[in-house]
């Protein structure tokens, strides 16, 4: 018969050690405790008669989807952190220690970090700190996440082209890029922001939400935001503060805050209930009267993750993740002559003043024509698909977000309804899939992955398409030595970099990258050298040459040089034809 050996507590029994026998009475007295403990707090959870949900058609529908969740019927959750949002109000709220932690620890969440506003850019960020290092300006860098924010904008773009050619020299990558296109707003340029609201006494203030990232700077990004932007985070603020959006304030997980001439706020809140959505509401209808700022959409997202970056495709799933409050469901964002629509949880270029350059580039690099047909990979809303696909004969765009692609769709004009959207992920099977077979038509190509480049096996599949030119958009430079080498051995060279300042103030930049095929085969030659002559003509046309000068080459005439006499007998007028 097995024995088992526990150790008694200090208030049991005598003696250190008391042996139990399998199915003792003492045993199963435990184990009975331990079950009706469990059953206790399974009950806890349950919904009863008291508790349930009463009240208008809203209130019980908010109610509905928190009890559907609860179940695992909802939106999709994490299984290690149950959902701990309440059902009801005056109902206490269960968390878990998961669901306290935050999401940043993760690594999948870190490497989903979006570039150049929150994580630095690791290698390229320590090899630009080394750069600064040399030019003498550690002492003047601000902490992370905008450490270039309080130096002179024309310092910031010396270290910056000092930092690329660096990069380009240590990875050894061929050509030489451009200089840094500078931003038409190297500050208060940001077209989204967030806060999250601290608790420091009994008031409430805003706390920079980088600072759980490892930042500590508050005044370098600050002046990236626009003014607008801080004019809505003060009037919120003043009314958090107030006794009657105390649920609300404790309930707030970030105030986000999009767009740039017209404005959408966002409750992001881990708590759920009827009276968070009345609140939610009643401050997005206050804060569309502040002055210097023009609100004109709320919404309220849920997320009980407590992520930092609410953006995050697996947060934004689910029915009900976003309720819209009032306002449009889209915000336009006009970008020139064009009119894009933002989607509350969709993506879109941080920096707008510098988009009209960034497109019209991009357009120059691609050099559309009308037989061509245009593929965009992580087309988003349309940023780029929608000016280039008007030169074009047909376009595709393709993008993992079903509410960017909507907005991609309803942003088309008469000139671009020849452009189809898809949305779907985006990696070698499911593109073999969607992608028009080749028929011989001329492809151009765009790619504008996130941070962590394409999928494996991605531009294998579309080099084997040939497509005459690639445009590829780099948000993050660490990603580009590799994925550069990828299109070089499916036979692609570089035709053009160039660097645009998306990001001012941080230590990232958005990198264009041209890529054309290698028809002559120059991929394959060796290096010429610097001294390396040209061969003496031979032929008749020798004898017609005026012989070469003599000096260290032994003769010969360096590669695209002649001689000084030659040179000015060429220039000199009148001088007659040389007859045969």
């Amino acid at each position: 018969m097995a024995h088992y050996k526990l150790k008694a507590d200090k208030q049991g029994a005598p003696g250190g050690k008391t042996d139990f026998r399998k199915g003792s009475p003492a045993k199963r007295e435990a184990t009975e405790r331990k079950g009706s403990a469990g059953r206790d707090f399974e009950a806890s959870q349950k919904p009863s008669a008291s508790n349930r949900p009463q009240g208008n058609h809203a209130t019980r529908k908010i109610a509905r989807f928190t009890e559907q969740t609860r179940r695992g019927r909802g939106p999709r959750v994490e299984a290690e952190e149950p959902a701990p949002f309440p059902v009801s109000k005056g109902r206490r709220v269960r968390e878990s220690p998961a669901a306290r932690q935050s999401v940043r620890e993760r690594p999948a969440y870190r490497e989903a970090a979006p570039a150049g506003y929150g994580k630095s850019a690791n290698e390229f960020a320590a090899l630009m700190r080394e750069t600064a290092r040399g030019m003498g300006l550690s002492d003047r860098l601000d902490p992370e996440p905008a450490p270039l924010a309080l130096l002179d904008y024309k310092t910031e773009l010396d270290l910056k082209n000092a930092s690329i050619r660096a990069w380009w020299k240590h990875h050894d990558i061929p050509d030489k890029p451009s200089l840094v296109i500078p931003s038409p707003l190297p500050r208060h340029y940001r077209t989204t922001s967030k806060r999250r609201p601290v608790r420091q006494g009994d008031r409430w203030r805003w706390d920079f939400f980088l600072e759980r990232l490892g930042g500590t700077a508050k005044a370098g990004i600050d002046v990236l935001e626009p003014a607008s932007h801080e004019a809505v985070y003060k009037a919120a603020l003043a009314k958090l503060n107030e006794d009657a959006y105390r649920g609300l304030a404790t309930s707030l997980n970030f105030l986000i805050v999009r767009g740039d001439a017209e404005l959408m706020v966002i409750f992001n809140v881990f708590r759920l209930g009827p009276e968070v959505v009345r609140k939610a509401k009643m401050l997005g209808e206050h804060l569309a009267k502040t002055p210097g700022a023009k609100v004109v959409a709320a919404h309220i997202f849920f997320d009980k993750t407590r992520s930092d970056y609410y953006l995050e495709a697996r947060v934004s799933e689910g029915a009900f993740r976003l309720k819209r409050l009032f306002g449009p469901e889209y915000l336009p964002i006009n970008v020139e002559a064009r009119r894009f629509l933002l989607h509350p949880t969709g993506f879109f270029q941080v920096n707008a003043s510098i988009l009209p350059r960034v497109i019209g580039e991009v357009g120059n690099a691609l050099k559309p024509g009308p037989d061509d047909r245009l593929l965009d990979l992580y087309c988003g809303c349309g940023l780029f698909t929608l000016p280039i696909a008007a030169a074009c004969a047909e376009a595709f765009g393709i993008e993992g977000s079903p509410v960017s692609i909507e907005a991609a769709k309803k942003a088309s004009t008469f000139e671009t309804r020849h452009a189809r959207f898809a949305a779907s992920r985006i990696d070698a099977k499911t593109l073999s899939r969607l992608l028009p077979p080749p028929d011989g038509r001329p492809e151009i190509l765009l790619l504008d992955p996130p941070r962590q480049g394409t999928a494996p096996g991605v531009i294998s599949l579309l080099a084997e398409r040939k497509p005459r030119r690639v445009a590829y958009l780099f948000c993050d430079m660490n990603t580009l030595p590799d994925e550069v080498k990828k299109w070089r051995k499916q036979g692609y060279m570089i035709a053009k970099a160039m660097p645009f300042d998306m990001f001012p103030g941080t230590n990232n930049l958005e990198m264009l990258v041209v890529l054309i095929p290698d028809k002559y085969g120059i991929l394959g030659r060796k290096k010429i050298k610097v001294d390396a002559v040209d061969e003496p003509p031979k032929g008749p046309a020798a004898a017609h040459r005026d012989p070469p000068a003599a000096g260290k080459t032994g003769g010969k005439v360096p590669r695209g040089k002649k001689q000084e006499g030659e040179r000015k007998s060429r220039k000199a007028p009148g001088r007659p034809r040389r007859r045969h």
